[in-house]
């Protein structure tokens, strides 16, 4: 926001400049306009210059050049009070129209600020950033204090490093000392050093430009933010400790990457490669990655990329099957380097995928089993048979011991015979004995099959029926119906589009207040780094569930973003839809897209999930009928075989 007031300053020559309208500010100073000098902005410190920050700024207009000029806002005149005394501020080139990074590798951010927030656009910043970096060094200077906030990018892609008086400048032999950085984009060994007394290095310099890259790419992920399965851990000891979150070494240093973002395997191998060798121990000693190296491995990645078809601005990395993109923003709930360009197929209507939907071969609800069991291919074994003769002839024994014993009774039989009729029943009694004994082997088999048979039966009644196909067609035809029931543009203000509307148009107007606005008490500015890693970079992304995931945030902290999202929501009005201005509009008309996209996509995930579960409930079926048929012929064999036994067969049963 520009802040009208003049303000009169002085070139080295007397030569007075009127500054207008501040329209920024930093840690040290404020950003002005220049009257009568469009293409001229001015810092000007709020206290006059350090003698050491005084004789770096004398220094800088003097190792200018156009090389500088053309990826810096680098000081070219020094501003004085009219007294003489300063420097006290400096004029520079005007970056305007242009975003920080930290807004460019945000996505909501970059889909509402920037016409093309793309991912081939994406490569293509990153590859300015370290063309800026390597015409930098080439002059023999070094960034110092790499931080997001000062790199500017313009609408065309092209980049801008800003901030420049904090550089580590060289002029005529002498090096001026950069005493500043953050502690997210410090290298492992500089880590928890004090800055002032630090000799930097290019290496250095290459950390904090492999850290930003990887920002980028990954949209605000930091390669050391994430879950350490020891503990909490602070960023500041995970790069201490060089605990990459996207290598393979990863699980070895206790290290889970955050949920929702992008796995390792999106990156192609060469760029993977130069990541690990940045992050990890090798960086120190054999050196980090140089610009000409991600130069070649980032045009590579840019000359190979793969292009959605749903999306204008998702292309990725070709040895990818599905579009990452497309996965990520379902996941996270926001679009991601969104372009709906005119090239691109739109969706298929609700429609044509139900048809797809209803084309599929769905196994009826119930169906009886069928059991067929051929008694014509059944036999009963030869020893059940053998048990069968056995057992006639103890009973005939029986019997005829009986009338002999009768007879005996009435005085009729010899003597002799006394002795040789209870002998032989004393065998028929033993003989049957030892029937009954084997015939409940066969008995045991026939029960046996008899139970499992119930237990298949009640199986298949469980297990094979086609309920769950019938209620994902129900879903699937729920969803089309969502979908056209849902609002297309900002504009619509009929009553049954009123909720969405209004729901979308609450998501942007959370959308704009950052984390980055909520001062965290005892905590430093890694914090909010680690909370951009999580995802929750807004008050629209302040939810339980996403704040319960990030390691070492107390409850307390957690119940006052919760308050702080609670405050902005109040804040929101219906009436505020009656005069939104165009840019609010085209990110409530993005939110609608998206979530009709959303509808698109499970309708169409629907297909396959219906194919599987048709698929297993007749996998099932199969399986059971065949298992049904297997124990129905067990427990017929065991019939056959009691019936063959005789007459203790038949009795056993």
């Amino acid at each position: 926001m520009q802040e009208s007031r003049s303000l009169v300053l002085y070139l080295e020559d007397s030569t007075p400049v009127t500054l207008n309208n501040k329209f920024a500010s930093g840690g040290e100073g404020d950003i002005f306009l220049v009257e009568d000098q469009p293409n001229m902005a001015a810092k000007v410190y709020r206290q006059v210059a350090m003698p050491v920050t005084a004789a770096k700024l004398r220094a800088m207009p003097h190792v200018v050049s156009q090389e500088l000029l053309s990826v810096c806002a680098w000081p070219q005149h020094l501003l004085f009070l009219q007294d003489g005394r300063g420097p006290v501020g400096f004029l520079m080139e005007l970056i305007s129209d242009s975003y920080s990074a930290r807004s460019f590798y945000n996505p909501r951010e970059c889909t509402a600020k920037f016409e093309d927030s793309s991912f081939r656009m994406t490569i293509r910043v990153c590859l300015q950033i370290v063309e800026a970096f390597s015409k930098l060094h080439a002059q023999g200077h070094l960034v110092g204090d790499v931080n997001p906030s000062n790199i500017l990018i313009k609408q065309d892609g092209s980049v801008r490093l800003v901030d420049c008086d904090s550089f580590e400048v060289q002029s005529d032999g002498q090096m001026f000392a950069c005493m500043v950085g953050v502690s997210s984009h410090t290298p492992p060994e500089l880590q928890f050093a004090d800055l002032y007394n630090v000799s930097r290095t290019t290496n250095h310099d290459l950390f904090g430009l492999a850290v930003l890259l990887f920002q980028m790419i990954h949209l605000g992920r930091h390669p050391y933010a994430g879950v350490c399965t020891e503990g909490p851990m602070s960023l500041e000891r995970a790069i201490k400790e060089y605990r990459y979150t996207c290598g393979p070494s990863a699980l070895k240093k206790g290290m889970v990457a955050p949920p929702g973002t992008l796995a390792h395997e999106f990156m192609p191998a060469g760029l993977a490669r130069l990541f690990e060798q940045a992050f990890t121990e090798p960086g120190v000693r054999g050196g980090r990655p140089k610009p000409e190296h991600w130069i070649s491995v980032l045009t590579a990645m840019e000359n190979s990329l793969a292009q959605c078809k749903w999306d204008a601005g998702h292309q990725y990395p070709r040895h990818l099957s599905v579009c990452p993109w497309c996965a990520l923003e379902a996941e996270c709930g926001y679009l991601v380097h969104h372009d709906s360009g005119p090239s691109i197929t739109p969706p298929p209507e609700p429609e044509e995928v139900l048809q797809s939907i209803y084309s599929i071969d769905v196994p009826e609800e119930r169906v009886p089993v069928e059991v067929q069991v051929d008694d014509n291919d059944l036999k009963p074994d030869g020893r059940a048979s053998r048990l069968g003769m056995f057992s006639y002839a103890a009973i005939a024994t029986s019997v005829i011991t009986g009338l002999i014993g009768a007879r005996l009774a009435q005085g009729h039989m010899a003597s002799g015979a006394v002795v040789g009729v209870p002998i032989a029943g004393l065998v028929a009694v033993m003989l049957l004995k030892v029937l009954a004994t084997r015939v409940h082997d066969y008995k045991s088999d026939y029960d046996l099959a008899t139970r499992q048979l119930q237990v298949l039966m009640s199986r298949w009644e469980a297990e094979t029926h086609g309920t769950a196909c019938i209620h994902m067609i129900a879903e699937a035809e729920s969803i089309a119906q969502r979908y056209k029931d849902s609002p297309i543009s900002a504009r619509d203000r009929s009553p049954e589009h009123s909720a969405a509307v209004r729901g979308a148009a609450l998501e942007v107007f959370m959308s704009r207040f950052r984390i980055r606005d909520v001062p965290l008490v005892g905590a430093g500015a890694s914090r909010y780094v680690e909370m951009e890693s999580f995802g929750i970079w807004s008050a629209a992304d302040v939810r339980t569930e996403k704040l319960s995931a990030l390691p070492g945030l107390s409850s307390a902290f957690a119940r006052s973003f919760i308050t702080w999202r609670d405050q902005m929501e109040r804040r929101f009005r219906s009436e505020m839809l009656e005069s939104i201005a165009p840019a609010a509009e085209r990110a409530i008309d993005n939110e609608l897209i998206r979530r009709r996209r959303m509808l698109v996509r499970e309708l169409e995930n629907m297909a396959p999930r219906l194919e599987t579960c048709a698929a297993a409930v007749r996998t099932k079926r199969e399986h059971l009928a065949a298992d049904i048929n297997a124990v129905a012929k067990q427990q017929q064999q065991a019939k056959l075989n009691l019936t063959a036994a005789g007459i203790v067969g038949r009795l056993a049963r």
